[in-house]
């Protein structure tokens, strides 16, 4: 039997979080240790998401504090990141600081645009501001997480809200 990996949703009360929810609940290899809502700690998931209320159960939101302290007790974590872009960016900058000071390493998916450009030149270019965790660009390849067979790098920032999202 293969082991489950705990995943973990950021920015829990969007579509975008809505429908890695509904994944994260039918996977075979990930169980849901947490989602995180910075605006509904303790208010029931159900409530933004209805139609998965049976599958949800007592879900509740936790706190962005909450999942930071999990993220550094779980020795192996999947973090999903749905916050937006230019929020995204501090709170997985936070997360993966404090979970090396604890020795953790938890596995990123950012599906915000905060880490789609590992040139921080083009980054600027684009989106018109200067990058707020310029150190973690370089940990990130932009890609589909489900076709790449091995990531060069620890982390993995999803190319967009296209058909693929």
């Amino acid at each position: 039997m293969t082991m489950r990996t705990p995943a973990i949703i950021l920015g829990g009360t969007g579509y975008v979080a809505g429908e890695l929810l509904r994944l994260v609940l039918g996977h075979p290899r990930l169980t849901l240790a947490a989602i995180a809502s910075d605006s509904q700690p303790g208010e029931p998931v159900a409530k933004a998401f209805p139609h998965l209320a049976a599958a949800c159960g007592g879900l509740q939101y936790s706190s962005i504090e909450q999942v930071m302290e999990m993220t550094a007790r779980l020795p192996r974590s999947a973090v999903l990141a749905a916050a937006p872009h230019g929020v995204s960016h501090k709170l997985l900058d936070a997360l993966l600081t404090r979970a090396a000071a604890a020795g953790t390493k938890p596995a990123v998916v950012d599906i915000s645009a905060d880490f789609r450009y590992a040139d921080l030149d083009e980054y600027r270019r684009v989106y018109k501001h200067p990058h707020g965790a310029p150190a973690r660009a370089r940990e990130f390849t932009c890609a589909v997480p489900e076709h790449l067979d091995r990531a060069p790098t620890p982390h993995v920032a999803h190319p967009g809200c296209l058909s693929t999202a």
